[in-house]
């Protein structure tokens, strides 16, 4: 039992009173289990939030095709990343030193404000170009390429990297893909061709 859940956390006691009872036929109260599980050292807790574990040998193709792409490709053409972002406006209440037995009021919002916000950063020289969009799918990311487009007149073609987000997948998205089909967690690298855009 104590194996079994340290591989799968329950949330509920009443499921691991279910398990009990499904896998070796014992009856178990609630306040039963609930006991057991504490004089066996467990406790109802928040797990520890640690970052996301990528994969070093996609990281490391990436990486390798980044430097190729930073050595084949002209001063004139950038190399872009790609990323939207989706922060919420609302009045955020925290903790604070307050007298006992005094509640202190603090002015809400009755509903939240969600802001669409698609933005590009050229690492060489550091240059941001971000766009407020009212939803953010492929037609928005084709939007903001053209306007991409605008902001680099020299150049030939566009390199973008992106992230594999839904609207990024896309078929809609305009762009010939050097990765149409990236294992998961490799990021995607679309080159947008200025050129080729402009004719349609």
């Amino acid at each position: 039992m104590e194996q079994h859940l340290q591989e799968k956390t329950y949330l509920k006691v009443s499921d691991i009173c279910g398990y009990a009872a499904h896998t070796w036929q014992v009856a178990y109260t609630v306040s039963g289990m609930t006991k057991w599980l504490q004089a066996h050292g467990f406790r109802y807790k928040q797990p520890k939030a640690t970052p996301a574990k990528a994969d070093i040998r996609l990281q490391e193709a990436f990486i390798g095709t980044y430097l190729k792409l930073l050595e084949d490709t002209p001063a004139h053409d950038p190399i872009l990343f790609i990323d939207a972002v989706h922060p919420t406006m609302a009045t955020k209440i925290s903790c604070g030193w307050i007298k006992k037995g005094v509640d202190k009021s603090i002015a809400t919002i009755a509903s939240r404000t969600r802001v669409n916000i698609i933005g590009a950063i050229e690492l060489n020289t550091m240059t941001v170009t971000s766009e407020f969009v009212e939803t953010v799918n492929a037609s928005a990311i084709n939007s903001f390429f053209a306007k991409l487009k605008k902001g680099y007149p020299q150049a030939e073609k566009l390199h973008i990297i992106l992230d594999q987000s839904g609207y990024h997948r896309s078929k809609a998205v305009k762009g010939k893909r050097l990765c149409q089909k990236p294992s998961r967690g490799q990021p995607l690298t679309v080159t947008l061709d200025i050129i080729q855009l402009e004719k349609r």
